[in-house]
């Protein structure tokens, strides 16, 4: 069976929030091998992500080139907080970019399983083509308090990050790049 591994990584740095982990994050190779170790080899990892700028460089650098990721950039937006009065960044356009990798795949039969690092209700009518039109398995990656509840009961499975066996082995104290503050998943720094 072939998978195909796709990554919000704005839905993935959000568990890095969660005080259950304090302060960890998911270590990126460690979930490439955990999903290889439950369901074979991936022919595909993409992580989208809008989290761009001179800050991410050497994550997406380190992803791509260490841990075999392909790394999609989106552009973010600025948006003034109501509350507040401060300009925020937003992301734009990863849930369409998931949902035309999905379909796209799919239909070229690049995958069988398709594997997702995303709870986005968004994301079901695309999940529910590739599924049932398309004859896919879908197992999402996320936690039942961070996923839209339809999108749980629409797949074939979720591997819960908040269970204590699958935390063990996916997350790791945060080590800093640097500049950026993320990460390398291998307890250590990415070279300049």
């Amino acid at each position: 069976m072939t998978n195909l591994l796709l990554v919000d990584d704005g839905y993935q740095a959000a568990f890095s929030h969660d005080p259950m982990y304090r302060g960890g994050s998911v270590d990126m190779l460690k979930l490439r091998r955990m999903i290889e170790r439950l369901y074979g080899k991936l022919n595909r990892a993409v992580v989208v992500t809008s989290l761009a700028g001179e800050n991410q460089f050497n994550y997406h650098a380190w992803l791509k080139y260490e841990a075999g990721y392909e790394v999609v950039a989106k552009s973010q937006k600025s948006k003034w907080c109501p509350y507040c009065g401060n300009s925020i960044a937003v992301e734009r356009g990863v849930d369409v970019e998931i949902a035309t990798l999905a379909i796209k795949y799919a239909h070229l039969n690049k995958y069988d399983r398709l594997i997702l690092f995303n709870g986005d209700a968004d994301l079901l009518a695309a999940v529910r083509y590739v599924r049932d039109d398309l004859g896919k398995e879908v197992i999402l990656i996320g936690s039942e308090s961070t996923t839209a509840k339809d999108m749980i009961l629409y797949t074939d499975g979720l591997i819960d990050l908040t269970t204590v066996d699958v935390a063990q082995e996916l997350y790791r104290e945060r080590v800093d790049f640097g500049l950026c503050g993320v990460s390398d998943g291998a307890g250590g720094s990415t070279p300049a």
